[in-house]
């Protein structure tokens, strides 16, 4: 009975350990999935704050508060790009953009010097600073080449809650330099 018990104990412990290597395989598997998808998302908005003109921390910082605000990530996205459009129009003195930035008191160039997430909090300080409308904010994002009703609700927020959205990507530890950056886009 002994050495019967003793051929099923060898025999199960055998299995035990085919099963733990299978699991360390699995386990080795998942977190080489999960390192990669990390890695190309990293890469991917390295080439989205690429290709707005920002930094990662600064569009970070304005997904996070504009997420908050209700604000999907595609409209984000397009009414940067417009945004950036009309600042540039703006800076050569053209475009219904420039009027908007001399009612708010903002400077297009001022603003094209600054990062996504700064210049967006400027604009939403002075429209909470002047208390616009609902209405009337819509009206100057309109002027901005902003269509999407859904930025009135982050810009009447006025910048603190950007700067917030900031302040949470560096306490999270979510900040990545463009060296960073750099260097997960080459692995």
């Amino acid at each position: 009975k002994l050495e019967a018990f003793g051929a099923k104990a060898r025999s199960g412990a055998t299995d035990i350990a085919k099963y733990g290597a299978a699991a360390t395989a699995a386990g080795a598997a998942l977190a080489t999935a999960f390192t990669v998808k990390g890695l190309q998302a990293v890469d991917a908005q390295a080439k989205l704050a690429r290709s707005l003109g920002a930094s990662i921390d600064g569009l970070r910082a304005l997904q996070i508060a504009s997420g908050d605000a209700g604000v999907s990530a595609s409209v984000l996205e397009t009414s940067i790009e417009k945004l950036n459009s009309r600042i540039g129009e703006a800076m050569r003195g053209t475009g219904t953009a420039a009027d908007s930035f001399k009612r708010l008191g903002l400077s297009a160039e001022q603003l094209d010097g600054m990062d996504v997430d700064q210049r967006m909090a400027a604009i939403a300080d002075r429209m909470q600073e002047m208390g616009l409308s609902a209405a009337e904010a819509g009206d100057e994002l309109r002027q901005m080449g902003i269509r999407n009703g859904e930025m009135v609700n982050l810009m009447l927020q006025g910048g603190d809650a950007i700067r917030s959205a900031n302040q949470e990507v560096k306490g999270l530890g979510l900040s990545l330099s463009a060296v960073d950056a750099a260097q997960v886009e080459a692995a």
